[in-house]
């Protein structure tokens, strides 16, 4: 029989075991709770960091796109990037497809030295670039080099006659040179003055020079002549524009005081017009039609035949070009230092306009396309429908850029780097919903960026 003592040891130990166990359970359900309630304060630390996230993207989205309505593409590229960085959310994809995008194939031409010019030939199929370095260039448009010239001074001015036949280039030495397939120059025509216009006749038999000596030279292109000496055109003040007539030997030029002048068989005509208050600063020929824009903030209208004044349109300001547009009788037209190009009738209305948010540089009507095609200082160029709707947008470091159109569905950008850039303008690429990933234009912009030796995005 167990004393009292041992009963009462037995049950102590028994009571002890009770509570260890009631311990360790306890210390379970709070390890157990603590677990949870760390659980749930890291769960919510992500929900707050991702919502943190969401937050911080949705607001560079919406400084993106505000920036991009504006036109502020560094603003909007910076914003819509960083967005993209810390979450590629579905909002910022749609606003960096929205910018101007790189959809349409190009290929870059690079030289050692600066492209100065470049055109295409006048059947489309081929382009020419010449560079600071004098270095002549005949390309494909797929990129083909097909030959290579050397002008012997930075190349100013290239281009072909209408009938593809010749190659020129115009060189800061005041030379113009004219090229065909093999490497020589097959003429020579140099100059003491600056050369600032070159114009062949449409049957490729002899090119003119325009020269700030106030003359016009009338050079023979006979290879079996090569140093003929130029025929000499006399003007009393000094030129801006001097052109061909169409299928004719006969030739138009106009001055900086705003004279018209009518030249046949090397003799002014007695019809010497009075036309502008101002400079000429374009000087177009259409079939029997001739189109002027000055400076004095007018476009004229004149015929061939007649030298009869067929329309006059005032506007704000200086004029800077004016295409006519002969499918549907419009003027586009282009003021100094305007954002906006206008489409007008020949009664000076505005039938759509065309708006950049820096000054537009270029304007060209594209027939093939039926489109107008516009540019502006900071690199942006604008495909149009004649309604003044915006077909498509791109972007390329070209501050203050030149732009060439071709006959078929291509365009080509100058810049200030040393690249010339083909773009396809073709009508289903146009119309296409196809388009680069968001993060495709974004590396494509990082390359433009990291490229230019100049800032790529330009503001005002």
């Amino acid at each position: 029989m167990l004393s009292v003592t041992e009963n009462k040891l037995k049950q102590s130990t028994k009571t002890t075991k009770i509570v260890y166990h009631q311990q360790k359970q306890l210390s379970v359900l709070i390890g157990v709770g603590l677990a949870v309630l760390l659980l749930l304060i890291w769960q919510g630390q992500k929900l707050a960091l991702a919502q943190s996230k969401t937050t911080q993207s949705v607001v560079f989205a919406d400084l993106g796109e505000a920036a991009l309505k504006k036109g502020n593409y560094k603003e909007a590229y910076q914003n819509l990037k960083k967005g993209w960085e810390i979450e590629p959310t579905q909002q910022l994809q749609q606003a960096i497809l929205e910018f101007p995008n790189s959809q349409l194939k190009f290929l870059h031409f690079e030289n050692n030295y600066p492209i100065t010019f470049a055109t295409f030939s006048l059947d489309g199929k081929t382009f020419v670039s010449g560079s600071a370095s004098g270095e002549l260039n005949l390309w494909t448009l797929d990129g083909q080099l097909i030959n290579q010239y050397y002008h012997n001074a930075p190349i100013i001015k290239a281009g072909f006659s209408h009938d593809n036949k010749w190659l020129y280039s115009l060189g800061k030495d005041h030379e113009v040179n004219i090229w065909q397939s093999h490497h020589k120059a097959v003429f020579n025509f140099p100059d003491k003055t600056e050369v600032f216009g070159i114009d062949f006749r449409s049957d490729g038999k002899e090119m003119l020079t325009g020269v700030h000596d106030k003359t016009i030279k009338r050079w023979k292109l006979d290879p079996k002549d090569p140093y003929a000496k130029p025929k000499i055109l006399r003007h009393k003040t000094f030129l801006s524009q001097a052109v061909y007539l169409p299928k004719s030997k006969d030739i138009i030029s106009t001055t900086i005081d705003g004279y018209l002048y009518f030249w046949k068989n090397g003799e002014a005509l007695d019809s010497v017009v009075d036309i502008h208050k101002g400079n000429v600063t374009h000087l177009e020929v259409i079939d029997t039609l001739i189109i002027t824009a000055s400076l004095d903030s007018t476009v004229k209208g004149w015929s061939s035949a007649s030298y009869r004044l067929l329309f006059d349109v005032s506007l704000s300001s200086g004029v800077l070009k004016a295409n006519y547009l002969k499918n549907n009788g419009k003027l586009l037209v282009l003021e100094k230092n305007s954002k906006v190009a206008k489409l007008l009738n020949k009664n000076g209305k505005i039938m759509a306009t065309f708006k950049h948010p820096m000054v537009i540089n270029n304007v060209f009507y594209h027939e093939t396309l039926d489109a107008v095609v516009t540019s502006d200082v900071g690199g942006t160029i604008k495909v149009w429908s004649l309604k003044g709707k915006e077909k498509q947008r791109l972007f390329y470091q070209a501050f203050d850029n030149q732009l060439f159109l071709n006959n078929t569905f291509h365009l080509l950008s100058v810049g200030h780097d040393n690249n010339a850039c083909l773009w396809s303008l073709e009508k289903p690429v146009l119309e296409s919903d196809s388009v680069l990933t968001a993060s495709e234009v974004l590396k494509f912009y990082d390359f433009l960026e990291n490229k230019a030796d100049h800032q790529f995005f330009v503001e005002e």
